[in-house]
């Protein structure tokens, strides 16, 4: 894809904060209903939420009125950033976070928001769930609930 191509999607993206469009539609029709029959959705966060699914909760974030984003703290914060991994340094044992892969506009990136992570749109009033029974924790009970308002 061409970068002329490219800014044309990101300016129709931005246009059109109330509707998905698929890649190659036009968006002429102003009155035409959401391709999607989802009402709302959620999308649940916590500080292990990071590489590509922060690019999610960005673009849920910046694209959509139909859905929240849910969590207890902001992401992980390293959206261009992939393969994290953890190592304990020696002395004190405690734990660091360091990339092994890059985003190609990874060195054209404005860093001063780089580390914070995004911010949930409501806080979930629970701490990190212990248990998962098929697939329902507390946090999911407590979102269904929410979306019912």
């Amino acid at each position: 894809m061409s970068k002329n191509a490219i800014r044309k999607l990101i300016e129709r993206c931005e246009a059109s904060k109330k509707k998905f469009e698929k890649q190659g539609e036009s968006n002429n029709g102003a009155n035409r209903q959401p391709i999607s029959r989802i009402k709302r959705a959620a999308v649940l966060i916590d500080v292990m939420t990071g590489s590509a699914a922060e690019s999610i909760v960005k673009f849920v974030k910046n694209y959509s009125d139909r859905c929240k984003v849910y969590g207890i703290c902001n992401t992980n914060g390293c959206d261009l950033t992939g393969n994290c991994r953890t190592e304990p340094l020696p002395n004190s044992r405690l734990g660091i976070f360091y990339a092994t892969s890059v985003d190609s506009g990874f060195y054209e990136k404005d860093f001063s928001s780089e580390g914070l992570g995004s911010v949930p749109d409501i806080i979930i009033p629970l701490p990190i769930a212990r248990k998962l029974t098929d697939n329902i924790d507390d946090w999911v009970l407590w979102v269904a609930e929410d979306m019912k308002k």
